[in-house]
């Protein structure tokens, strides 16, 4: 994570702030930031409130759940968040006031995010170009053969006139 001087994350070139706003998060008012690769939680420090320091970070891809409860005093988002990447608390609630729809712009962003990873991952491994191709014999029922192929991104099988996997959804 690319920070500064006082620990205040730092932008990657291509993540841009799409919420920012005054929240509540283990009793520390802080800063939640919502960016398109990652969740942040800042806040300020010291007699003159000058110092930042980054609470909380959490990368788009390991989001599983999240969720904005209305409360008496206001908001709770709520995250479940786990896997590569993250190595904080798995179940978090940060208090925030009078959110936008936070929830389905964390699902579309997650959504995003998950797709650039998994493009950039084809990009780097495509699949492989060979085809396996299964001939069965004519059934009593069928007069030509069936003729199945082997998805080259899940490995499934699936008959040759579907027009995609129907195991990862891939089309052909």
């Amino acid at each position: 994570m690319p920070t500064t001087g006082d620990d205040v994350p730092r932008l990657n070139p291509s993540e841009e702030i799409r919420f920012q706003g005054p929240a509540l998060f283990e009793r520390t008012a802080g800063v939640l930031s919502i960016t398109t690769e990652r969740i942040l939680f800042t806040h300020a420090t010291g007699v003159t409130r000058k110092r930042e320091h980054l609470d909380l970070e959490i990368p788009l891809e390991t989001l599983m759940s999240a969720e904005v409860e209305r409360r008496l005093a206001g908001h709770v988002l709520r995250l479940i968040a786990h896997g590569r990447g993250y190595s904080g608390p798995p179940q978090l609630e940060i208090d925030v006031n009078r959110p936008p729809d936070l929830q389905l712009l964390l699902g579309n962003l997650v959504a995003d995010r998950r797709r650039a990873l998994r493009e950039a991952k084809e990009a780097a491994h495509p699949p492989s170009t060979r085809v396996h191709v299964t001939i069965h014999p004519p059934s009593a029922n069928a007069s030509d053969p069936k003729v199945m192929l082997r998805c080259p991104y899940c490995r499934t099988v699936y008959p040759e006139l579907a027009g995609k996997c129907p195991s990862c959804g891939a089309a052909f």
